[in-house]
């Protein structure tokens, strides 16, 4: 095999050799931990010998449907991403991003999310990460399966947190800084990067986060986790003394029985990181305010109608109903059935639903309340965050995942170049120096007792949220089981 010596990247582990992306070298599938063991943390990947050609991403973490950009699935998933400039010691900022698709879809090689365009537009290292997602990700059985089963509920954070002490040890090969490093997420990929900012074990490991449609919301007591992952092995129709059999099932029948439970986005919250007392030590707002001289700078937003998709068409969240909330929020229902007739002056028992006070509740409920708090707790930390609102109306308003195209700078409506430029132009200024501004000098950051948001539309203005009430009843974790 001939080797194009401008494509040859030795790591710690042995040598790769990426492919040309235009004027951007790119490497797929690289290994950042061995194959893993079902409900155990990731290890460190062994060595190889030879060259290993990064030309072809890694298979899928195993999820109940195919995607048909890769189809591929497999428990062995755990591979990253890397676009570069170049693969000189330039050290370039690093940004590391973490899909969504509600902790049980998705996977780094989205085309959507092609780290082409921050490396050439931006002058950045881009690494996109699979992850295990679902029960092989999220699924806490250490209450069943006993203490060496401690972690299950977090191998999917795990993974992460593994990901990027590889990305520590090995990025400056591909031009990266490890002192430089940025997380971005979605959606669950933001509720990911909240458990980052929680866990004891990811400190000194990234310098900079952004959060979009997600926070810490799902980080859930051991209590919830334990229960939900009775309810996982009830389905199956197992009592608990035969969760062992979750060690040998076939990979399909987990897929198949995790989408038979899950159904659609009423099992929104049904995964998520857990308090294990190890990966996760104390509860996230504690935790942060605990931290509060290491808390990186943060960007963190939602879009202005974050559900508006969830209920469009006659989605399965159309209609508030005493099923409906129980499932998606536990034992927090009553609190968004009291928000909402209260916004509505309705009881959910009337058949006419005020559809615009349904969309605001969940929206304020599933994503803008904990992204609010989140910012909160970092400002009275003194800590830098700057808070924004993505405003832009598509069909239905700007609805959750309406802002990807226009941070990734890909897939976004020609009419809107203008819009997609100022967006990922601001992020790029956030991950090369923690602050937004050079895009948006009028963005101002955050400051304690006084929370602004940037509205970002074609005309941007500052929200002082003065229309914005929290909730004392509503606990910051999303879902829960009292």
């Amino acid at each position: 095999m001939s080797l194009n010596q401008s494509l040859i990247v030795e790591t710690q582990g042995g040598t790769v050799q990426g492919t040309e992306d235009g004027r951007i070298k790119a490497f797929y599938g690289i290994r950042y931990a061995k194959p893993p063991q079902r409900f155990q943390p990731p290890q460190p990947p062994e060595a190889w010998s030879g060259v290993f050609v990064a030309d072809q991403f890694g298979p899928t973490a195993p999820q109940p449907d195919p995607l048909p950009y890769n189809p591929r699935q497999s428990e062995d998933c755990l591979t990253l991403n890397i676009w570069t400039p170049e693969n000189d010691r330039k050290s370039r900022p690093v940004l590391v991003y973490i899909h969504g698709g509600g902790f049980v879809s998705g996977t780094g090689s989205n085309p959507l999310y092609s780290g082409k365009t921050f490396a050439e537009n931006g002058d950045i290292v881009v690494v996109t990460v699979n992850y295990r997602l679902g029960v092989l990700g999220f699924l806490d059985l250490g209450h069943i399966l006993g203490e060496g089963y401690r972690s299950s509920g977090n191998c999917g954070l795990l993974d992460l947190i593994q990901a990027l002490r590889w990305i520590q040890a090995n990025i400056s090969g591909f031009g990266g800084d490890p002192r430089r490093v940025t997380i971005m997420g979605q959606s669950a990929g933001a509720k990911c990067v909240g458990g980052l900012l929680s866990s004891p074990l990811a400190a000194g490991l990234f310098h900079q986060a952004i959060l979009m449609s997600g926070s810490v919301q799902s980080i859930r007591h051991r209590s919830t986790s334990g229960k939900l992952a009775e309810a996982f092995i009830g389905s199956l129709g197992w009592t608990p003394q035969e969760a062992d059999r979750l060690l040998e099932l076939p990979v399909s029948r987990l897929m198949a029985a995790q989408g038979a439970w899950v159904k659609d986005l009423r099992g929104v919250h049904l995964f998520g990181p857990v308090i294990d007392g190890i990966t996760i030590d104390q509860p996230p707002l504690q935790g942060l305010a605990a931290r509060k001289h290491q808390l990186p700078a943060l960007l963190i937003g939602t879009t202005r109608n974050e559900t508006a998709g969830f209920m469009a068409g006659g989605g399965v969240l159309g209609k508030p109903t005493v099923h409906l909330l129980d499932s998606m929020f536990g034992s927090n229902a009553g609190a968004v059935r009291r928000a909402y007739e209260r916004l509505s002056q309705r009881t959910i028992e009337e058949a006419d639903t005020d559809l615009g006070a349904w969309e605001a509740v969940l929206t304020d409920y599933m994503y803008r309340m904990a992204a609010i708090r989140t910012a909160q707790a970092y400002s009275s930390a003194g800590a830098p965050v700057w808070l924004y609102r993505f405003d832009r109306a598509g069909n239905i308003g700007a609805a959750h995942g309406n802002e990807l195209a226009f941070v990734w700078h890909n897939q976004f409506p020609s009419e809107e170049t203008g819009l997609a430029d100022s967006i990922h132009q601001a992020w790029i200024s956030f991950i090369h120096s923690g602050s937004p501004q050079q895009a948006f000098p009028q963005w101002p950051p955050c400051e304690r007792g006084r929370l602004r948001s940037l509205l970002l539309d074609h005309k941007t203005g500052i929200d002082e949220l003065r229309d914005y009430r929290d909730d004392p009843d509503y606990p910051i974790e999303a879902f829960t089981l009292l």
